[in-house]
């Protein structure tokens, strides 16, 4: 039988399945190796260490964040990307704290970032504002997934008995609200927040420019 060849897009490929199938910590390139049917050192032939592999992992994830279409309004580019960076990250969930404080600055990444600045610059027609903004959104969704990931994790290992301990004096908002917290709703708790975080803003240009 012949062997298929190595290639980054095989070891990619097979680095983000490992990955998504033993967690980050669990990740090896022995792990990796074997799993295409090769010795470890045969990988660093391709990529010159585990860090620049997990960079292209990553990228990799971003590359199934489809881009909106272009004619769409700013707003609406924005929250097509939002949304589609939620469901990419959140389908590999070992990677998503890499992929939301580390994206790597591979020409997949910088693009999208650049339909972020560029919607923006359409929408305030200042660059300044424009990066402002840019820093704002991108703090939300970032820490809107985390928090999402967080919390579905405290969920699984707090207890009924523990959940029973707030104390209403203490606490009384905390005791109040603790199970509507508990029922939330991400994905619509996600699109609110966006909501309001566009609605700050400021737009200057109603039309796009010719």
């Amino acid at each position: 039988m012949t062997r298929v060849p190595l290639t980054v897009e095989r070891i990619v490929a097979a680095a983000l399945a490992r990955i998504d199938h033993d967690g980050l910590d669990g990740f090896s390139m022995r792990k990796l190796g074997a799993d295409l049917g090769v010795e470890a050192m045969a990988l660093y032939k391709h990529v010159p260490d585990k860090e620049t592999l997990l960079d292209l992992v990553v990228a990799e994830i971003y590359a199934e964040v489809d881009l909106a279409d272009p004619d769409l309004a700013w707003d609406e580019r924005i929250r097509h990307f939002a949304h589609a960076l939620r469901a990419a990250v959140l389908a590999h969930p070992h990677l998503l704290t890499r992929a939301v404080t580390q994206p790597p600055t591979t020409p997949v990444v910088q693009q999208r970032i650049d339909v972020l600045l560029g919607a923006l610059r359409e929408a305030t027609g200042d660059d300044a504002l424009a990066v402002r903004h840019f820093w704002v959104i991108t703090a939300f969704v970032s820490g809107a997934l985390l928090g999402e990931t967080a919390s579905v994790r405290q969920t699984d290992t707090t207890s009924d008995e523990s959940a029973t301990e707030l104390d209403a004096i203490t606490c009384p908002s905390l005791a109040a609200l603790g199970p509507v917290l508990a029922t939330c709703d991400f994905a619509t708790e996600f699109a609110f927040g966006l909501d309001i975080v566009l609605a700050a803003v400021p737009v200057t240009r109603r039309r796009r420019p010719r």
